[in-house]
């Protein structure tokens, strides 16, 4: 079983791992999108948010980054893909 690692190294399940998504603030903005991974099929993206430490920075499995961002920050992903 896969287990997440919150913001404080707290090792949750997936569900909870959701749930812990679900309840990011996501109204900061991205600095910059520094990393792209798969871990087991499921890629996420390494942000880095405005106004935070570069080690503040999250994973974002990439569904839940298109669905609170959707196009405002496709800019930020094509310079990332560049």
């Amino acid at each position: 079983m896969s287990t997440y690692a919150t913001d404080d190294n707290k090792k949750i399940s997936p569900a909870e791992w959701i749930e812990f998504l679900e309840n990011i603030n996501f109204d900061e903005k991205i600095h910059k999108i520094l990393a792209m991974d798969t871990d087991g099929g499921k890629k996420s993206y390494l942000v880095w948010w405005s106004g935070r430490d570069i080690e503040d920075s999250t994973w974002i499995p990439i569904p839940h980054f298109i669905k609170k961002f959707g196009e405002e920050e496709e800019e930020k992903i094509k310079v990332f893909k560049s």
